[in-house]
């Protein structure tokens, strides 16, 4: 069990992360860059200065992760969902957050996979696995800094869309992989990753799709706004706990759908709808934030010294895959008879405006200690991250305002 210790210094770190927000908030950055520097420079301070264990281990670290922050983050993105912008951007979206994901996550194998250079100790499970990490986009803390920054309500709403559905494929597909990375690949073939994906994916579907639906009958009888905040929890961490750990299958798709079949009939205004979006939202910003405190915390100057190359492929590997699929083949296909055109400038925020962030971190922060190279796998996703962060979103709202405003207009 963690330490007193361990939860007053994450308690004092959640109140230092509230000060700092404003800082953040008139530098037009995500709070996540404040609170990645917040926890790593807390930890040196409280580890080397005052000689304080913080109790952080992985067995505790992994299931807090998988059980807490990963349904929190996809309950809150199903209720956010908008369907009429859904709707308009179907096109970009499902390209982006399926298929094109898809292919983004294999290049991104590929590129680990030559630039670490290590088959015996960087083996090519390991690289798909760091595909699968890096192939969710992050959303939260960068919708407000799109639209400030004067992008396209199109492109936005594209971003939007793909996030919500590509962080519940990135986790499927992770937990995919990594099952495999951790048995005896000699023993298994093909037929037996068709079988686990199929028992992950269709299982998930059944489990969420089945507590969405008797929940809301329960709703039905049980009307109120304090009715739909009790049963919201209950659909995002018993279905969860119901699909991964007993039915084994797909948690986090299992919450995805039972959050939208839950969430199909809530009203768009009124307290009906107030209530459970301010309740997620909350919701979904403690849990990244605990995240970029975490990813803080658990980044150590030894990383930068020894995983420098890793760190900088992950970067790489993310920029090239993600400009490979939107100018490549994304705005190609937007010319496709019936579709609507992504102009250049829109491909261009497309690539720059999607980071990595709170999904991202908490799959790199589950990673077990069991899986061969796995210090060498988060330091490639911490490098990919920290790129996202304190490159891209710092720069996009002045990306943006050359591409659709002052610098596009002289």
């Amino acid at each position: 069990m963690p330490s007193a210790n361990t939860a007053l210094f994450f308690l004092g770190l959640l109140v230092l992360g509230l000060l700092l927000e404003p800082l953040a908030d008139r530098a037009r950055v995500p709070r996540s860059v404040v609170l990645v520097p917040l926890g790593f420079l807390a930890s040196e301070i409280a580890t080397r200065v005052f000689a304080v264990e913080l109790g952080i281990r992985w067995h505790n670290l992994g299931v807090f992760i998988s059980h807490f922050i990963v349904p929190s983050l996809v309950f809150e993105s199903a209720l956010r969902l908008d369907m009429e912008m859904l709707r308009r951007n179907a096109f970009a979206v499902s390209m982006l957050a399926f298929p094109l994901m898809l292919v983004a996550a294999a290049m991104v194998a590929v590129i680990s996979y030559t630039g670490i250079d290590h088959p015996q100790g960087f083996p090519w499970v390991v690289a798909l696995l760091a595909g699968a990490i890096l192939s969710s986009t992050e959303m939260t803390g960068m919708f407000s800094l799109l639209i400030r920054s004067g992008a396209a309500e199109r492109t936005v709403w594209t971003l939007e869309g793909e996030s919500i559905f590509n962080d519940t494929a990135s986790v499927l597909l992770f937990s995919l992989i990594l099952s495999l990375a951790l048995q005896d690949s000699s023993a298994i073939g093909a037929p037996d990753v068709a079988m686990d994906f199929c028992r992950l994916f269709f299982g998930g579907l059944a489990v969420g799709g089945a507590g969405g639906f008797l929940l809301r009958l329960v709703w039905r009888r049980l009307p109120g706004t304090n009715s739909f905040g009790v049963l919201s929890i209950v659909c995002a961490y018993g279905v969860f706990v119901l699909a991964q750990d007993v039915l084994q299958v797909s948690g986090a798709l299992a919450v995805l759908v039972a959050g939208l079949v839950l969430c199909s009939r809530l009203p768009h205004h009124g307290d009906e709808h107030e209530f459970p979006a301010a309740l997620w939202t909350f919701m979904a910003q403690f849990a990244g934030s605990l995240v970029f405190l975490l990813a803080g915390v658990s980044i150590t100057p030894a990383m930068f010294a020894d995983q420098w190359l890793a760190m900088i492929i992950g970067a790489a590997a993310v920029l090239l895959s993600r400009s490979g699929v939107v100018f490549l083949i994304l705005g190609p296909a937007s010319h496709l008879p019936g579709v609507e055109r992504i102009t250049l400038r829109d491909q261009v925020m497309l690539t720059w405006g999607s980071v990595r962030g709170s999904m991202t971190m908490a799959l790199a922060l589950s990673l077990p200690l069991a899986l061969p190279s796995w210090y060498t796998l988060q330091s490639l996703v911490y490098g990919a991250v920290l790129f996202s962060l304190f490159a891209q979103a710092t720069t996009v709202s002045r990306l943006g305002g050359c591409l659709y405003g002052e610098c596009n207009r002289r």
